[in-house]
């Protein structure tokens, strides 16, 4: 795995980290504790390498795309913005973040598939996190389990990207932060809408994939498997997403 900073003034784009094309094992295995149905174990091909983003994007990233677009600026909850993942966007929010960051930039930027997000969350591994089978509190921004509802709205919030360790391969905040909007359609059972990017015109009825769980849930959403799906206006305080990049001999 090589490591592609990209800094370009007045558009500073994303960290990236591109990755090899390569085969998994995708979802759950059963004796997975709080597995879903959803979470089919099956082996997976991405068929061509990719670059993602090391990190969620930011809100410093993203207001960069509200200034220059006169677009109103996303609200941040009071929790701060600058290095925090950006949040309240909508699925919609994250192609157009995307199509302007590749009109400015000249690269092709997009949304991960399913299956890409999958393969870099899961760095290799076949456990239930990238770090092992379990996860705590040195390593997310979750809910532990054991708290009141009321308690977790007060004291979790988003953390600026970065604070956590990577994962093998060295993406941050794969697990917990924000949950983190895809490019592909949900599919309960798999039916390879996992390898697809929807193009920003599908059909708003069709749920899209969220994946990596956020501030809000507790340990079992962050599972490198677990999967969420939404309809693409949806927003919320947990939602962000991160950005994928086509290869240049891919055009």
């Amino acid at each position: 795995m090589s490591n592609d900073h990209l800094t370009t003034d007045p558009h500073p784009e994303p960290q990236l980290i591109t990755l090899s094309a390569g085969r998994f094992m995708m979802g759950s295995r059963g004796a997975e504790p709080q597995r879903d149905p959803d979470e089919h174990w099956h082996e997976v091909c991405v068929p061509l390498a990719f670059a993602l983003g090391r990190y969620p994007v930011t809100f410093a990233e993203y207001d960069v795309f509200c200034r220059t677009t006169d677009r109103r600026p996303i609200l941040d909850m009071g929790w701060g913005r600058g290095q925090r993942p950006v949040i309240n966007v909508s699925w919609y929010d994250a192609m157009a973040y995307c199509q302007w960051l590749s009109e400015v930039t000249g690269y092709a930027y997009r949304l991960p598939s399913e299956a890409e997000w999958e393969y870099a969350c899961r760095a290799g591994t076949t456990t239930a996190y990238s770090c092992g089978e379990t996860i705590n509190e040195q390593r997310a921004v979750f809910q532990p389990a054991w708290y009141q509802l009321l308690q977790r709205f007060k004291v979790t919030k988003t953390q600026p990207v970065g604070q956590y360790p990577a994962n093998p391969w060295g993406f941050h905040d794969m697990h917990g932060n924000v949950w983190e909007w895809t490019g592909s359609a949900y599919n309960a059972h798999y039916a390879g809408q996992e390898l697809n990017v929807l193009p920003i015109d599908a059909d708003a009825k069709t749920a899209r994939v969220l994946r990596g769980g956020g501030w809000i849930n507790d340990s079992g959403w962050l599972r490198s498997a677990q999967r969420e799906h939404k309809l693409p206006s949806y927003f919320g305080s947990h939602i962000g997403f991160r950005v994928a990049r086509s290869l240049p001999d891919q055009l």
